[in-house]
């Protein structure tokens, strides 16, 4: 078997040196190859080339990758069951000049079919019909006449609100119904 020689030519100074240097010993040329001698330019050109090359491949077959998208029927939300019964409790709410500072009327006529003796309410209201400056009214209202402890169904009652802490209210934005009681069966819905 031939032996490898131990000794190979400087390329600058054409001297012959150790086969392991790694600098010419003689002209001081550094003998490295040129990505030992610059790593990290190295590594920013390999990066460069192969997004490059990428690119390329993708222009080539056309559009980006994009994964198969599934198709379903979307069904409109399901309304809850507070929201259905309160849609079949008619209100009317209005704002009038009272004697002392103004009253927030409220009409409700029951069409739920039971009869009803308890809701709770929020409702806005705009100060001098200027939407920016609102109040906020709430709480539970109870519907006991004189002579009759319910609301029945397909019954109407009237309820008056003094707004003494809303003294420039002029309009109601909107009503809420948060809670229906039915007296007949002693459901509530929230």
């Amino acid at each position: 078997m031939p032996e490898t020689p131990a000794t190979k030519t400087c390329p600058h100074c054409q001297e012959e040196i150790a086969k392991a240097a790694k600098k010419c010993p003689h002209c001081q040329s550094d003998l490295r190859s040129w990505i030992n001698r610059h790593p990290i330019w190295a590594i920013i050109l390999l990066m460069f080339l192969s997004g490059a090359a990428l690119n390329f491949i993708q222009e080539q077959q056309g559009d980006t990758f994009n994964p198969p998208t599934i198709q379903t029927e979307q069904s409109p939300p399901t309304p809850s069951r507070l929201e259905e019964e309160s849609k079949k409790i008619e209100i009317d709410w209005w704002v009038e000049e009272g004697t002392f500072t103004p009253e927030a009327v409220l009409k409700i006529t029951n069409n739920t079919g039971h009869p009803i003796d308890l809701f709770a309410f929020s409702a806005q209201l705009f100060n001098n019909a200027d939407e920016r400056q609102r109040s906020q009214i709430s709480g539970d209202t109870e519907f006991r006449g004189q002579s009759q402890e319910i609301l029945p169904a397909g019954g109407t009652v009237t309820r008056r609100w003094q707004l003494s802490l809303f003294p420039h209210a002029k309009k109601i934005g909107f009503i809420t119904i948060e809670k229906i009681h039915y007296q007949d069966t002693g459901e509530t819905i929230e």
